[in-house]
């Protein structure tokens, strides 16, 4: 891969073999969606591909993982700097779509992320529990809401669904523990259930996170926020992440155009830094969370380490 030891020994060999496979799929159906996978960081794997084949592709599949050192860094670093930084990668990338590419549609799909995809020491990032625990559940839900909120990637798959009991750092379910779940299965389980149809426009304050002097220099919102409405316009669904690991967040919301009857929220949060990413319980990271509304307005508090669900009825 990439030049060590893969199908393609150079950029230049990828790229005639490409052009004419494109070609040959052009022929069969002008139609055709044709995706090119980048390795964004190196230049000529990524930027130079990119400018050779503008034309020959439709979109592009990088892969999105922020590798950040998940003991070294703080928790604020792993899930609010990291993930600003990889935001900017996918919109560099985006950029220079448009430039080699002009007028022409061109998008980008997030094939595979995570928080790692390997470890600071060496070992395989699927044995790093802190990949998927509650650091990694946090970070996960800071790209989504990015990701469901503004257009930066058509879309995006994370890696993977089914992980071994001993190998827990990207679990979702396990064969061989079918009656218990992993945190990031009740991340998506919600996440998917709190994603309506329509994305709604904010605006407002929130605390910002500014990573300390020699830290890195991606900063942003302390706690992301998501807000969507649903397909028959009779209920709003909030998602909103705390970043911090030491400070609750008190919220309030303002409704427009839209009058809450009810109010229900659920949180998953966790005080573990090196819990086991697979919950013998479901209570050990999901509760439910008070939130009120006076119909107009609705007011919570997103406590640390945690990311919140909330759905607004009008009945």
């Amino acid at each position: 891969m990439w030049g060590h030891g893969g199908a393609f020994p150079t950029p230049e060999a990828f790229i005639a073999h490409f052009k004419a496979v494109s070609g040959a799929i052009r022929q069969v159906d002008p139609q055709a969606q044709i995706g090119m996978d980048i390795y964004a960081e190196h230049v000529r794997w990524g930027n130079y591909v990119l400018q050779q084949l503008a034309g020959y592709y439709d979109f592009v599949a990088p892969h999105h993982y922020c590798s950040a050192d998940v003991h070294r860094l703080s928790f604020e670093e792993i899930t609010l700097s990291e993930n600003y930084r990889m935001l900017d990668r996918a919109l560099r990338i985006n950029a220079l779509l448009r430039a080699y590419n002009g007028d022409r549609p061109v998008y980008q799909y997030d094939t595979e992320w995570g928080m790692i995809c390997s470890t600071a020491d060496g070992k395989d990032a699927d044995y790093e529990d802190r990949n998927a625990n509650i650091i990694g559940t946090v970070h996960r839900a800071v790209r989504l809401i990015y990701y469901a909120r503004e257009d930066i990637v058509r879309g995006a798959s994370g890696w993977q669904m089914l992980s071994r009991p001993d190998a827990q750092g990207f679990g979702i379910l396990s064969q061989d523990a079918p009656d218990k779940r992993f945190m990031l299965y009740w991340l998506y389980y919600y996440f998917s259930r709190h994603a309506g149809q329509w994305v709604l426009q904010m605006d407002g304050t929130a605390p910002y996170y500014q990573p300390a002097q020699g830290a890195g220099e991606f900063a942003g919102p302390l706690t992301p926020v998501l807000a969507t409405l649903s397909a028959d316009g009779n209920e709003i669904y909030l998602v909103m992440a705390n970043g911090s690991w030491t400070k609750a967040v008190p919220c309030q919301v303002k409704l427009r155009d839209f009058r809450a009857v009810k109010a229900r929220a659920v949180v998953i949060s966790s005080d573990r830094l090196d819990g086991k990413p697979l919950l013998e319980r479901k209570e050990e990271a999901v509760s439910d969370l008070p939130v009120a509304t006076t119909g107009e307005k609705v007011n919570c508090t997103l406590g640390p380490h945690a990311i919140v669900f909330v759905t607004l009825s009008k009945s």
